[in-house]
């Protein structure tokens, strides 16, 4: 578990680095970890976008204390749902609070499974790990979600998150994926800057 002082700390090596920092919320329930819960937020300024990554098994008590510090957008798990009918009901707590909603998948769930909220949220989170640690190999085969969600929306953000790093970052843009969530790759590096920036130039491999 990371504490308040290495979350600060992390954020002020990238916060001039990035358009958005991605935080990750686990409960220790939906996944086998936990982190640091909102009300540890408390003076903690993250002056990007701030993405809030709830790996948890109720989303919808948290919205609101993720919404108070400030998140420009929120995901959440599918899998964390009972049916569909609670997925719209949280996509709608989330855009009531003017906040852009967003639905995490994991490797077991097939892109089918979003297809019907394509049109209501601002980013499908395909991860081609299992939520809950850092630094897990990736996983190719789950990029055939990727292109078969672009295939039916081509306007929905399609984010990956997990095993992003130099080689990966090219082969998920390829598949049509428009933005990455990296962590080890940038953490484990010594370099933040020279990471992030070695990590761009991969991801722009399509137009190289």
């Amino acid at each position: 578990m990371q504490t308040k002082a290495e979350l600060k700390e992390k954020i002020k090596k990238v916060e001039n680095l990035v358009k958005t920092i991605q935080i990750d919320i686990i409960d220790g329930f939906f996944a086998p970890n936990k982190t640091i819960q909102a009300a540890q937020f408390r003076h903690i300024t993250i002056k990007p976008e701030l993405e809030v990554h709830l790996m948890v098994k109720n989303p919808i008590k948290y919205i609101t204390d993720y919404a108070r510090i400030g998140a420009a957008r929120i995901i959440f798990h599918y899998e964390s749902c009972k049916d569909n009918k609670e997925v719209n009901r949280i996509v709608n707590i989330i855009r009531a609070k003017k906040i852009k909603a967003g639905i995490a998948i994991s490797p077991q769930t097939p892109a089918s499974k979003v297809k019907p909220f394509l049109d209501k949220i601002d980013v499908v989170q395909v991860m081609p790990i299992y939520p809950g640690y850092a630094g897990q190999r990736f996983m190719p085969a789950q990029l055939a979600k990727v292109r078969m969600i672009r295939k039916w929306n081509k306007k929905v953000i399609i984010q990956i998150d997990g095993g992003v790093h130099v080689g990966t970052a090219c082969e998920c843009t390829k598949a049509g994926a428009t933005r990455l969530a990296a962590g080890s790759a940038i953490w484990n590096s010594g370099n933040p800057k020279k990471a992030i920036e070695e990590l761009l130039n991969d991801a722009k491999c399509m137009t190289q």
